[in-house]
């Protein structure tokens, strides 16, 4: 589906207000330790003081637009600060992949900026250049029309080009308003006896046009910025990078298990991305006929909030895989359907010169020769995990991921659905790497450098030797730099809304039930964020103990006596919209509650917690819920009902995934 002309320009102006509001934050004041000083002894005490922040963020939310949000605020200044007085890298080299799309966003939004200065001059408007000084327009205006003309075909061409290097489809919405703009403009040469007066006129009808050059400049000005991987610097985008990395530092830690064998790691990473991320459709129904495509989403958010694409889900298992310093790949294959196209079938993880294959949107790695066997807790197993060889080897490792779908009694023999990849398709594999801008730039390599041990983690990952890796891996034929983190800064600079709007379940506030004598139990003005607070320390891997994920989680949700009495408090009536969000707020803490019990082999308060909402209308998380109690079921050896909880998902993105677990199953 293709966006209206002016839905297209609302979304731009729109990144700019966000823009323009991101600059409204300050430092906290609270943490401001040698604030400005050149002092080395303080420059050191805030960058040690920035990570020891980015290690505790679980008391209140740190998203976009709220006071906690002023901690990464702060953490940039200190940073910043810091950085600039370090020497630059010498070993560190910039890569040809990342600096062109920068480019082209630069020259887009010099382009941009010309082109809005031109019109502004159309418009009888003051214009300054960038020393300050006035620039006055010809007479006649014909010089300022012209240059108008060819800054708008300018404009068309840095566009696409942008769109087609960092793959943005608003690349192609935005050229054709700047093309159809182009089209008003030459109409001009068709008027007889066009006076200064007559062009003035017809410019000044332009405003919405003028809001949308000066909105493009500023974000593909501040996308060049977020790109760029040399200089030494610190932007509020490095440091929601480096919130990004600590936690998934903190998750690989314990997700992955104590096992001192990288291949046993990466299959229980996998393990916890699937059970902690549910999958759902890259795509938004606006109506029977018509769909828009989701925002991707960046790590850090699909981890926070539990869900997102296959892709989103990819990513976040690439970069658990990163932290434990484990390669890892997409491994795409051309699209039969389209050759042109490639097919983005699964994650390779590079161990010992072979590439394992992990299929994260089916749930599991593919079996190696030994199969599949049920472990001594009645779970299904994986002793061997396939390679990219022994599949394009052998295809029936291959046809265990076939279904095999049951028709009626006397309706014939099963009817079979077959994987679509096979081990022919798989001897044009492409290895598609990775790799977010700012873990390529500089900053981060010198960043890294000066991490103690406690606070040590992978900030910078060199693409040409990850290339240089793959390239020489069995199986392989080619590696290419995968533009999706491209696209994910993008949209997420660009139209920021949708991500928010889903964050924002952090930031409802649960009023808190406080004892007051003989007036009883009433809501507390005191704010307290429990679900955040719940889901940063289960990134810890802090399940138990004092202060854990678990309290938090049972201090978030609602019981049915507690609704009553906020129905009858005045914090309800004044904000109806309240009981619908406590419920959903009890659901979400609930399904992440029985989550984390699983986690943890306590299974039978697992189930209890995750059956108490398995049918409620306001369950968003059914299919993952389904999934849980399926795997719950494996465990206690009631394979019948684990069946059933998997047949239950057959029509999520993970049913076929399921179907094939199923399968797999002891009779």
């Amino acid at each position: 589906m293709k966006c209206s002309l002016r839905s297209a320009l609302a979304l731009l102006l729109f990144s700019l207000l966000f823009a323009g509001c991101s600059n409204q934050h300050h430092p906290d004041p609270s943490l401001m330790l040698g604030q400005g000083s050149g002092d080395g002894r303080h420059q050191q005490e805030n960058f040690d003081r920035s990570f020891e922040t980015l290690n505790n963020l679980d008391d209140s939310p740190s998203l976009a637009n709220t006071p906690g949000f002023e901690r990464l605020i702060t953490i940039t200044d200190w940073l910043d600060s810091w950085i600039r007085n370090q020497r630059p890298n010498e070993t560190w080299k910039p890569h040809t992949a990342f600096q062109n799309v920068e480019i082209a966003a630069q020259n887009a939004a010099n382009t941009s900026k010309n082109v809005a200065q031109t019109l502004a001059l159309l418009r009888g408007e003051s214009v300054f250049d960038d020393a300050g000084q006035p620039i006055n327009a010809t007479e006649s205006l014909q010089t300022e029309r012209q240059a108008m003309g060819a800054g708008l075909e300018e404009l068309v061409q840095q566009t696409q080009e942008l769109g087609s290097l960092a793959q943005l489809p608003a690349m192609g919405q935005f050229s054709e308003t700047i093309l159809e703009l182009q089209r008003r403009f030459d109409a001009l040469d068709n008027i007889p006896n066009l006076t200064a007066a007559g062009i003035r006129s017809f410019a000044r009808t332009l405003d919405f046009e003028a809001n949308v050059l000066d909105a493009g400049a500023t974000v593909f000005e501040a996308y060049a910025r977020q790109l760029q991987t040399d200089g030494l610097f610190i932007t509020i985008s490095d440091v929601e990078y480096l919130k990004q990395s600590t936690w998934m530092r903190d998750i690989s830690r314990w997700a992955g298990g104590d096992r001192r064998v990288l291949l046993e790691q990466a299959v229980q990473l996998c393990d916890w991305v699937v059970c902690n991320v549910e999958m759902r459709s890259s795509w938004t129904p606006i109506n029977q006929q018509q769909a828009i495509a989701v925002l991707q989403q960046y790590p850090w958010q699909t981890v926070l909030l539990g869900y997102g694409t296959a892709s989103d889900r990819m990513t976040v298992f690439m970069e658990l895989l990163r932290q434990q310093r484990i390669d890892s790949a997409l491994l795409a294959v051309p699209d039969p359907r389209d050759p042109d196209t490639s097919l983005n079938w699964a994650v390779g993880v590079l161990l010992d010169g072979e590439v394992y294959v992990f299929l994260l949107n089916y749930g599991f790695p593919i079996p190696g020769p030994d199969g599949v066997q049920v472990g001594e807790d009645g779970a299904l197993q994986f002793p061997s995990v396939a390679t990219l060889t022994q599949l394009i080897e052998d295809e029936s490792l291959l046809r265990r991921l076939d279904i095999s779908v049951a028709r009626p009694e006397g309706e014939g023999e099963n009817a079979e659905q077959p994987f679509p990849v096979t081990s022919e398709m798989l001897r044009q594999t492409t290895a598609h790497l990775f790799l977010m801008p700012e873990s390529v730039s500089m900053r981060m390599k010198v960043l890294e450098g000066e991490l103690s041990a406690e606070q040590s983690m992978v900030l910078y990952t060199d693409p040409d030797e990850l290339r240089r890796r793959f390239l020489a891996a069995p199986g392989i034929t080619g590696v290419e730099f995968w533009k999706y983190p491209f696209r994910t800064a993008f949209e997420q600079r660009f139209d920021p809304g949708p991500t928010n709007e889903a964050l924002s379940i952090f930031l409802v506030d649960r009023p808190r039930l406080d004892l007051d004598g003989s007036a009883g139990r009433r809501p507390s003005s005191v704010r307290h964020f429990p679900l955040w607070s719940g889901r940063i320390r289960y990134f810890r891997g802090e399940i138990t103990g004092q202060e854990n994920a678990l309290t938090k989680y049972q201090n978030t949700r609602v019981s049915d006596r507690e609704m009553v009495e906020y129905r009858t408090s005045p914090v309800f009536r004044s904000n109806p919209i309240l009981g619908i969000q406590l419920q959903w707020l009890s659901i979400q803490a609930t399904h992440w509650l029985g989550s984390a019990l699983f986690e943890i082999d306590s299974i039978s308060a697992s189930k209890d917690a995750l059956s108490g909402i398995r049918t409620n209308p306001l369950n968003t998380w059914r299919h993952s819920t389904e999934y849980l109690l399926g795997r719950i079921a494996e465990r206690e050896g009631r394979y019948d009902d684990a069946r059933r909880h998997y047949a239950n998902t057959s029509a999520s993105l993970s049913g076929m995934g399921n179907a094939v677990r199923a399968q797999w199953l002891p009779e």
